[in-house]
């Protein structure tokens, strides 16, 4: 519902006015060239008649205060301009997103309808949508498999192989394209992605109050939702996913240079294990992003910076390779172990192993259990003598038998309990009555998988994005 109809006709009116424009001027609408070049200055000073009619549809009564509190709060992290002058650059910025999404296309109206609806409705309603979004490496989706909660999004955008983009499929996936490529700018040592052929880009949209804190708290939102994802794919996939530049769109920041694209140099982990999401990642993930989002993020920070941390322990090494690769071992089975003793902190060998096998087996005391178990106590064995300063003897008499493949199966064993941390939280008295054989009902990011499957193929819940 539009709550603004004068202000929707003036829009509406300049959008036909500028793309007639550049007709005129003899543009081809579908090129890459043309939506490439965006943004355009389409309300500045000498555009008096313009900001004219914007200014006396939007800022008059009834709709000035809800204007001056929409402008206080998406232009907070700005300074210079007046209140008129923020509008008009509110409106210069939706027109420089808008056009290039919709100009020559056949559903141009209708599609320009629906994304002023969200502009009008976060313009003068009680909250402004805000989607947030990273650039995502080292895990892909190429097959389109994973179906994500209704607020979030995956996609890839590319700059196409076609010479036009003249179908809405080419445009939804060309301009977000273009729209990254021209503002990814590395910082410092950063890494340079703008002559990548495509991104491919996680995104989150959830209604936020009006308020002083609107751009602060989308700037968390921003970094605890690509935090929150990341941890999720390590754990799941055990990929070496990162994103060293993420950004957001909301009222004034919707277009290219204006939605706060920005490089992260630290986050890299190039040369990381990359791999595919699979659907049954997908399922998971509809598990584990809600139960994430509903804690603070500092709950769980051990398990976020030590499982990165063993994710960049691998080197190179020109001379005795085994040697290196078992000392990156070593050093990667510590870092599980800090995260195990997070989320189990049980002292003493026999309780350490039983009750980590016991969560592991879901309480089923077979001989699953028992392998986990003498395997665990062989690993708590090797971090004793880790921790005690025997690490020579490790690495040149291998007594208790280690291996990098000790790691893959530790891993696993920690990553299966984080998944049961993040969904249950405490987890000791949990673990003590499974290792007696007692029943305990535990909610689990792998339950459900063929009906929840089925389902989902179905149908997809679309976001309400930018």
């Amino acid at each position: 519902m539009i709550l603004n109809h004068n202000l929707h006709k003036v829009v509406m009116e300049l959008k036909d006015e500028i793309i007639a424009q550049f007709v005129n001027d003899g543009c081809d609408l579908h090129s890459h060239e043309f939506l490439a070049g965006f943004p355009y200055m389409f309300l500045d000073s000498k555009s008096q008649d313009r900001r004219t009619r914007v200014l006396e549809a939007a800022y008059v009564p009834p709709y000035e205060s809800a204007v001056e509190a929409t402008i206080k709060a998406a232009f907070s992290d700005s300074h210079g301009l007046s209140t008129k002058g923020y509008l008009c650059a509110a409106v210069e910025d939706f027109l420089n997103y808008v056009i290039p999404r919709i100009a020559g296309l056949p559903d141009a109206d209708e599609s320009f309808d629906t994304a002023y609806t969200k502009f009008d409705n976060s313009m003068f309603g009680d909250a402004c949508l805000v989607t947030v979004f990273a650039i995502l490496s080292n895990v892909w989706d190429n097959g389109g498999v994973v179906i994500l909660p209704p607020e979030y999004d995956l996609r890839y955008v590319s700059s196409g192989i076609q010479a036009k983009a003249d179908s809405r499929w080419w445009r939804e996936r060309f301009v977000p394209y273009a729209e990254i490529s021209k503002s990814a700018s590395p910082i410092g040592m950063g890494r340079r992605i703008s002559d990548e052929g495509s991104y491919f880009v996680l995104s989150r949209s959830l209604l936020l109050p009006k308020d002083d804190h609107l751009i602060a708290t989308t700037y968390r939102l921003r970094d605890e939702t690509t935090k929150e994802f990341l941890l999720s794919v390590r754990i799941l996939n055990g990929s070496a996913a990162f994103s060293d530049y993420r950004g957001f769109r909301t009222i004034g920041h919707l277009s290219t240079y204006h939605m706060n694209l920005m490089n992260f140099p630290d986050e890299s982990l190039i040369g990381g294990v990359s791999r595919e999401l699979t659907e049954h990642d997908g399922v998971r993930l509809r598990s584990l992003l809600p139960a994430l989002s509903s804690q603070t993020f500092n709950a769980i920070s051990t398990l976020d910076i030590k499982i990165e941390e063993a994710l960049r322990r691998p080197r190179e090494s020109m001379l005795d390779r085994k040697a290196t690769e078992t000392k990156v071992a070593l050093d990667q089975l510590l870092d599980y172990f800090q995260v195990y003793e997070t989320l189990l902190p049980i002292k003493g060998r026999p309780m350490f192993a039983t009750r980590g096998a016991a969560l592991v087996s879901g309480g089923i005391l077979d001989r699953h259990f028992n392998g986990n178990r003498t395997f665990l106590e062989r690993m708590y064995d090797i971090r004793n003598d880790a921790l005690h300063g025997r690490v020579g003897t490790i690495l040149t008499t291998n007594p208790h038998s280690f291996s990098p493949s000790d790691v893959d199966h530790f891993r696993h064993i920690v990553h299966t309990i984080a998944t049961l941390y993040i969904m249950n939280g405490n987890l000791d008295r949990s673990a003590k009555r499974l290792a007696t054989g007692k029943t305990v009902s535990l909610k689990t990011a792998y339950s459900g998988l063929p009906e929840d499957l089925k389902a989902l193929r179905k149908a997809r819940d679309l976001a309400i994005a930018w």
